[in-house]
C-alpha cells in the first residue's frame, strides 16, 4: 500500500459526497464521478450507509462543532485521536469500521466547507486524513491486509450490518457530547471493537 493509495481513496470519498449535494469543484474535476476501484466503491456504500442510518448526528455534526476555518484542523485532529484511542475495556482503538468512520466524517466535513464558502478547506481535509491515516494507522492497516483487508471486513454481503454495529455506541455518545457541549472527544465511542 502506498499513500498515494489511500489519498485516491480519500479524495474519491471526499468529492464523491460533495457531488451529491449538486456541489461542483472546479479543482476536483479529474476525479470521475465513477468509483476508481472497487475499494472507492465500497467506502462510497459503505459511507452512505454510514450516513444514512445516522441522519440527525451526521446532518448536523460540523454545525454543533462550529468548523471553521481557524478550528477545521484542530477539531478534525482531536476527533481522530479520539476515535482511534484504545478503549476502556482494553480493546484495540483501531479497526476497519472506525476508518470508514473517519473517512466518512471527513466526507461530511468536506460537505460543510463546500456548502460554507470553505471550499478552500477541502484539500486540506482530504491531506489530514490521508496524512492521519498514514502516519498513525499504516501499521494496523498493514497487519490487517491494507485495502484488501478492509474489502474483507466490509463484505457485501455484511456491509450494511457491519456498518450499523460500528455505529452504536458511536452516535448515542456523539449527539450526547455535543449537546452539553464538551466537543468531539465522544466521536471515540464509535466502535467497541
Amino acid at each position: 500500500m502506498n499513500e498515494s493509495e489511500t489519498t485516491r481513496l480519500i479524495e474519491d470519498y471526499c468529492i464523491h459526497r460533495i457531488r451529491r449535494e449538486s456541489i461542483e469543484l472546479q479543482s476536483y474535476q479529474h476525479v470521475s464521478r465513477e468509483p476508481y476501484a472497487p475499494v472507492a466503491a465500497r467506502m462510497r456504500e459503505i459511507g452512505e450507509e454510514i450516513e444514512r442510518t445516522n441522519p440527525e448526528f451526521f446532518s448536523g455534526c460540523c454545525e454543533e462543532l462550529n468548523i471553521s476555518a481557524t478550528t477545521a484542523y484542530a477539531k478534525f485532529k482531536d476527533l481522530a485521536d479520539e476515535l482511534f484511542k484504545d478503549q476502556d475495556n482494553g480493546s484495540r482503538g483501531v479497526s476497519w469500521g472506525r476508518i470508514a468512520a473517519l473517512i466518512a466524517f471527513s466526507g461530511r466535513l468536506s460537505v460543510h466547507c463546500a456548502s460554507n464558502n470553505l471550499e478552500d478547506l477541502v484539500p486540506s481535509i482530504i491531506g489530514w486524513t490521508s496524512r492521519y491515516m498514514d502516519t498513525k494507522l499504516l501499521p494496523w492497516m498493514q497487519d490487517h491486509q491494507n485495502w484488501d483487508g478492509f474489502m474483507d471486513f466490509f463484505d457485501r454481503n455484511q456491509a450494511a450490518a457491519r456498518a450499523q454495529e460500528s455505529l452504536t455506541g458511536f452516535v448515542r455518545t456523539a449527539c450526547g457530547y455535543a449537546i452539553v457541549g464538551a466537543g468531539i472527544a465522544a466521536l471515540g465511542m464509535f466502535l467497541r471493537r
